[in-house]
C-alpha cells in the first residue's frame, strides 16, 4: 500500500531500516554488479549511471513508503530573499477566463483561480532586480515543473531547476531569461485532499497571462517547456489556448516537451513483456508513481475515477480516448524528448504519433536516446545525452525564430 509508513512512530522504524539495509547490503551490491557490463541494467550503461538509476529506483521505493518530500520552493522564506531567489507572486486569472469543459469540471472540483508563485533565471535588470517588464522582440522560456502533480518545484535549489537553468545556459544570447512556475499541488487519501483538476492547469494559465499581459511578452516570442507531469500540463495548456480563444491569450511559438507524461491511467501497460512499463521496468523509476494510481486519483477529485482512462484533458495519450483526432491541432512546433529505457516512452510515441497527425510531421522533432532514462535533461550526470538534447534544443529554437525551418522534420534520433 503507498504510504504505508507515513505515521511518524513507524516512518522512522522504516528508514532506520532503509539507512541500515542501504549501507550494509544495497550500497555494496550495486557497487559489485554495475561495476559488472553484464549486470547493468544496461550493457551500454557506464558503472557511474547504472549505480545511481539503482539509487533512484529505492529511493522512489522509499517516497512510496512514506511520502513525498517537501517541495523545495517555500514561498514564506523565498519572498523573503526574492533578490536571491529570484522570486514573484502571481495573481490568479480573472474567473471568466475559465471557459467550456474545464469551467464543467472545475466547478466539479470546487477549483478557483488563486494566487500562485514561480522564480526568475537568467537576465536581470539594470538595477539588479528580477521580473522586469520584456523589451522589444525579447524571448522568455516559460517552464512548467514535473513531480507527478503532487511534489515539485522549480526553485533554484531543486533539481527541476537544471531543465530551465540548462536551456538558458544552452541558448544565451538567444533566450536570456526563464521563468518557472509552482503551481499548485494536488492530493488525496490518506492526505487530505486538494487542488484537483483543474488547478494546475488553472494556474499555468495565470502563469502565462502574466507573462504575456503583466510583463508584456508577445505570445509568439514565448517557448512553453516542461518535464514528465509539467509536460503533461504544457500540452493541456496549449490545448486549451486553442480551444478557449481568450484574448490577448493566443498560443506560444514553441514548445518543448522532456518524457512528457501523457498516460495517467497506464493505458500503455498491458502487462505483456514488450510494453515498455514491463521492458523497462530495470532502467527507470517512474513506473511505480504510475502504477499506484495515486496520482490519478489526486487529479481526479470528485470526477469519476474513469476520467483519468478517456479525458484528454488528464491522459491526452491514453489509448481509451474514442477519438484522439483533432486534439493537438493548432499546436505550435513542438519537440518532444524522450528516453528509450524509460518505462512510459510507449505512451510518448503514441503522443508523437496523434500530434504528427493534426499539425504534420514537419511540425514535429522528435528526439529519441536509447540510453536515456525518465526526465533525463533534470540530470546533470546524464550526459552524454543531456548536453546533446540541449544543442538540438538551440539549433531548433534558432530556425524557428530566423523562420528558415524548411518542410521536413529534423531527423529522429530513434523513432520506433
Amino acid at each position: 500500500m503507498m504510504f504505508a509508513f507515513k505515521n511518524q512512530s513507524l516512518k522512522a522504524l522504516y528508514l532506520l531500516y532503509f539507512v541500515g539495509t542501504g549501507l550494509f547490503i544495497r550500497l555494496p551490491y550495486w557497487t559489485i554488479v554495475s561495476a559488472i557490463p553484464a549486470c547493468r541494467p544496461k550493457r551500454t550503461w557506464s558503472m557511474r549511471r547504472s549505480f545511481t538509476v539503482r539509487l533512484l529506483k529505492a529511493m522512489v521505493g522509499l517516497f512510496s513508503a512514506i511520502g513525498y518530500p517537501t517541495p523545495e520552493g517555500d514561498p514564506v522564506k523565498d519572498s523573503k530573499a526574492a533578490s536571491t531567489t529570484g522570486f514573484v507572486w502571481v495573481d490568479g486569472i480573472p474567473d471568466e477566463f475559465i471557459k467550456g469543459e474545464v469551467a464543467a469540471m472545475a466547478k466539479k472540483n470546487s477549483v478557483l483561480p488563486a494566487r500562485i508563485y514561480g522564480y526568475w533565471f537568467g537576465k536581470r535588470a539594470s538595477d539588479g532586480s528580477h521580473g522586469q517588464r520584456a523589451s522589444p522582440g525579447e524571448l522568455v522560456y516559460y517552464h512548467l515543473h514535473g513531480g507527478v502533480f503532487v511534489t515539485g518545484s522549480c526553485s533554484p535549489k531543486s533539481l527541476l531547476a537544471n531543465i530551465p537553468l540548462g536551456v538558458l545556459g544552452q541558448c544565451a544570447g538567444k533566450v536570456d531569461r526563464a521563468f518557472g512556475l509552482d503551481y499548485r499541488l494536488a492530493s488525496s487519501a490518506p492526505y487530505p485532499p486538494s487542488n484537483p483538476f483543474p488547478a494546475a492547469l488553472v494556474d499555468a494559465l495565470s502563469g502565462y497571462y502574466y507573462l504575456v499581459k503583466t510583463l508584456g511578452f508577445s505570445p509568439r516570442n514565448v517557448i512553453l517547456g516542461g518535464d514528465s507531469a509539467g509536460s503533461n500540463l504544457a500540452v493541456v495548456l496549449v490545448r486549451y489556448l486553442e480551444t478557449a480563444k481568450i484574448s490577448p491569450l493566443s498560443g506560444p511559438r514553441a514548445l518543448l516537451l522532456v518524457s512528457p507524461a501523457v498516460d495517467w491511467g497506464c493505458t500503455h501497460d498491458d502487462n505483456s513483456p514488450s510494453s515498455s512499463m514491463q521492458l523497462n521496468s530495470k532502467t527507470d523509476c517512474c513506473g511505480v508513481l504510475l502504477q499506484e494510481g495515486y496520482t490519478a486519483r489526486s487529479l481526479c477529485g470528485s470526477l469519476d475515477p474513469d476520467e483519468i482512462l478517456h479525458n484528454a484533458w488528464l491522459s491526452p495519450a491514453s489509448l481509451q480516448i474514442s477519438n484522439p483526432v483533432g486534439l493537438f491541432r493548432g499546436f505550435p512546433h513542438t519537440c518532444i524528448m524522450a528516453g528509450g529505457a524509460e518505462q512510459i516512452v510507449d505512451s510518448i510515441r503514441t503522443f508523437r504519433d496523434r500530434l504528427i497527425k493534426d499539425i504534420g510531421e514537419s511540425n514535429v522533432t522528435y528526439l529519441e536516446y536509447p540510453d536515456a532514462t525518465h526526465n533525463f535533461l533534470e540530470y546533470t550526470w546524464h550526459e552524454p545525452e543531456r548536453s546533446e538534447a540541449l544543442k538540438e534544443i538551440e539549433r531548433l529554437l534558432t530556425d524557428i525564430f530566423a523562420e528558415k525551418r524548411n518542410s521536413r522534420a529534423r531527423p529522429s534520433i530513434d523513432s520506433p
